[in-house]
C-alpha cells in the first residue's frame, strides 16, 4: 500500500486547480443532463462501490444480496435526484452516502433486487465476483465494525484511484514500462540494490532512478489531493480529509 506522507498543499489547493474537482460539481451532475454528468456519476458509484458493499457485508448481508442492494441504493439515488439537494456544508460527502444507504438497508424498498429498479439497467459495470473477491481478500474486514470496514475501503479507493490516474499518466507519455518498473517503490520501500536492479532493467543510472522515484510519489500525493477534494466542499478541507485518510489506513506518522 502506497505511503501516505505529509506534504503542503501549495498549488494543490489553489482556487483555479480545486474548481473542476469539488464535489460540487458531481453534485450538479445528479440534476442535469449537462455534457459528462453521467460520467461524473458512473466515477462516483465505481469509487464507493467497494466500501458500501463491504459495509453491507459486515451488516450480514450475503454476496448477491449486498451487490443487489447497493446497485438499488445508487439507482435510488438517481431516480429520486437526492444528490441534488444535498447541503455540502453539513458534513462530509462519504459520511452523507453511508447514512443514505443505512436509511435505503431500513427501508422496505430494499427488498426489491436491482433488476426490478430503472428497468434492469445497471449504474456500474463490475466483475459479478470481483466485490466479494475483495471482500473476502481483506482480512481485517471480518474484524472491524462495518462503519470502519467503510472507512478503510474508502481510503483504498482514494488510493487505487490516484495509482490509477498516475499510470494514465505516464501511459500517453509512451512511458508505461517506466510506470511499471517504478510502481513497487510506491508500494513500500524497496531492498538494498533495488535501485540498481531497476536502472539496470531500463537502461538508466541509478540516480536516475531516484529522481524517477522521488517524482513519482510526488505525482502520486497529488492525484491522491485531487481525489480527495472531490468529496470536499473547499481547499481548506483537504488537509483534514488527508490526515483523515493516513489516520484510517493505520499510517499516521
Amino acid at each position: 500500500m502506497p505511503p501516505v506522507e505529509k506534504d503542503t498543499p501549495q498549488a494543490a489547493t489553489s482556487p483555479a486547480w480545486f474548481q473542476p474537482t469539488r464535489w460540487s460539481v458531481v453534485l450538479a451532475s445528479a440534476q442535469t443532463q449537462a455534457p459528462g454528468a453521467q460520467s461524473a456519476m458512473s466515477e462516483l458509484c465505481k469509487t464507493y462501490w467497494q466500501p458500501l458493499y463491504s459495509f453491507a457485508r459486515r451488516r450480514g448481508h450475503d454476496h448477491h444480496r449486498a451487490q443487489d442492494m447497493i446497485q438499488g441504493f445508487f439507482l435510488s439515488l438517481i431516480e429520486s435526484k437526492s444528490l441534488s439537494r444535498v447541503d455540502p456544508h453539513k458534513g462530509k460527502f462519504r459520511s452523507y452516502l453511508l447514512a443514505s444507504l443505512q436509511n435505503h438497508m431500513a427501508s422496505e424498498h430494499t427488498r426489491d433486487n436491482a433488476q426490478k429498479r430503472g428497468g434492469g439497467m445497471k449504474i456500474v459495470s463490475l466483475d459479478d465476483e470481483d466485490s466479494d473477491a475483495r471482500y473476502n481478500a481483506a482480512s481485517f474486514a471480518a474484524n472491524l465494525p462495518a462503519e470502519t470496514a467503510f472507512e478503510r475501503e474508502w481510503a483504498i479507493a482514494a488510493l487505487e484511484a490516484a495509482i490509477s490516474k498516475l499510470e494514465d499518466d505516464f501511459e500517453k507519455r509512451g512511458k508505461a514500462a517506466v510506470f511499471r518498473a517504478l510502481k513497487p517503490y510506491l508500494l513500500g520501500d524497496q531492498p538494498v540494490g533495488a535501485y540498481d536492479k531497476t536502472a539496470a532493467e531500463l537502461g538508466l543510472s541509478p540516480g536516475a532512478i531516484r529522481t524517477g522515484v522521488h517524482r513519482l510519489r510526488h505525482d502520486f500525493r497529488m492525484h491522491l489531493r485531487r481525489e480527495v477534494a472531490k468529496t470536499v466542499d473547499s481547499p481548506d478541507q483537504i488537509d483534514e480529509e488527508m490526515r483523515h485518510l493516513r489516520t484510517t489506513l493505520g499510517s499516521e506518522k
